[in-house]
């Protein structure tokens, strides 16, 4: 339905030729939030020339141009993704181009996408070294990506292409990218990956923490790790990071809720435990992410636990997909912060040296004047055997208890009875 949506506000380029006829326009892979993407045949490239040869393919990202100044943040897309572009399992850019309507990106083209098969083909279930290599190549990518300051902010299966076994994967669409290591611009990116800092929701964790910038960094790293619960067990643990969402706020009260709902290793789920932090500063690095998944015997369950796991469990491992449908708002301008000092005191990961395209579903309400070129926001299912939703004096007086330990010993802080949810979240201490 959004592929639809999106080519029907676009024009059918099956057959173009466009490049002064080197490349010709096959068929459409994929649409997005301001532009689409078709596989073309390269007439020009060495194996093209021979009429036994095989005809190189490529992908081409097609966007349309928007009204200055907003088209400098359509250029900031290609000028990204060039700085990134020879990193290992990052999508190649092999060049881009322009004429009175459009941008042209040309990329390699890939088989597939990793939510199709995560979420149809289900390559990856059960295997452990797939998903760990897999994973790996994810996760490299983006820390090279971060060592030349570029933030991708939109890590999700759909913008990871790769081949259809799986075993090579490359981070894709840098539509929403900045080269900021703080970033004011909230709810950028998809719903289900958002970190709470990031989701703007009249009640969301995210805005009751705090009004100014967040990491753009540790934003990457929590992405990640909804990722890897995609590709271990075919869920998500939540919808969206928000107290509204009910299996959100079981794991802020409790500390087994990963143990309950997500088929996984306990080492993964310990893994896990640390990424999904509410405290920004205090989730693991890339590398010591890298690190601990390298030294995970199994990312699946064993036999011993899924033996002993609770009936929760053994439901969601046979329960298998579920589609979702998830929609996010996204802010149109992104804040420029020229002295972050002025926000935060930078701790060790400040310093960025050492610290390290099948486009999903459109948001049919998306300005396309907006920065944000992915509005999508499908995702994977979440588990369906939830409990239900606590009552409102119930989670409050939960919620209070469970974040008391993450406010700063050195602010006073009064008796729960006389403190509100939203004080209580103001104490915490931020990135």
């Amino acid at each position: 339905m959004a592929l639809e949506s999106m080519a029907y506000h676009m024009p059918d380029f099956r057959g173009r030729l466009i490049d002064a006829g080197r490349l010709e326009l096959v068929r459409l892979l994929g649409a997005g939030g301001c532009g689409v993407v078709y596989l073309a045949v390269d007439h020009h490239a060495p194996s093209s020339s021979s009429s036994k040869a095989t005809p190189v393919r490529r992908a081409v990202k097609i966007i349309r141009k928007v009204d200055t100044p907003d088209i400098e943040y359509q250029r900031r897309e290609i000028d990204l993704h060039s700085l990134v572009s020879g990193i290992p399992h990052v999508l190649p850019l092999h060049y881009a181009f322009e004429d009175e309507h459009y941008f042209y990106l040309v990329t390699e083209y890939c088989e597939t996408d990793l939510y199709k098969v995560l979420f149809e083909s289900q390559t990856f279930h059960g295997n452990d070294e797939l998903v760990r290599s897999a994973f790996l190549q994810i996760l490299d990518a983006v820390h090279a990506c971060h060592q030349k300051r570029v933030f991708h902010r939109d890590l999700k299966p759909e913008n990871i292409l790769c081949s259809a076994d799986g075993s090579d994967v490359y981070i894709a669409d840098f539509g929403l990218a900045t080269q900021n290591s703080r970033s004011a611009t909230f709810g950028c990116g998809s719903a289900p990956y958002l970190s709470p800092v990031l989701i703007k929701a009249t009640e969301s964790v995210g805005q009751e923490f705090s009004q100014q910038a967040y990491s753009t960094k540790r934003a990457d790293v929590w992405a990640l790790g909804i990722i890897l619960v995609n590709m271990i067990t075919g869920l998500g643990p939540w919808e969206k990071a928000v107290t509204e969402d009910p299996r959100f706020c079981e794991h802020l009260l409790d500390d087994g809720y990963l143990e309950r709902v997500i088929p996984a290793s306990r080492g993964v789920i310990q893994v896990l435990k640390k990424v999904f932090r509410i405290n920004p500063q205090s989730r693991p690095s890339l590398e010591q992410l890298r690190q601990s998944i390298v030294n995970l015997d199994n990312l699946f369950p064993a036999r011993k636990e899924v033996e002993t796991s609770t009936p929760a469990l053994s439901s969601v491992l046979v329960a298998g997909v579920v589609p979702q449908e998830v929609v996010v708002d996204v802010e149109e301008d992104e804040e420029r912060i020229t002295d972050p000092g002025e926000f935060y005191e930078y701790d060790d990961d400040s310093d960025e040296e050492h610290a390290y395209l099948y486009i999903g579903a459109v948001d049919d309400t998306a300005d396309s004047d907006s920065e944000c070129t992915s509005v999508d926001e499908s995702g994977p299912a979440t588990p369906s055997s939830f409990p239900v939703p606590l009552n409102g004096s119930e989670f409050v007086e939960g919620l209070e208890k469970a974040l008391l330990p993450l406010t700063d010993a050195g602010k006073p802080v009064e008796p729960a009875s006389e403190v509100s949810i939203l004080a209580r979240l103001d104490l915490l201490v931020l990135e």
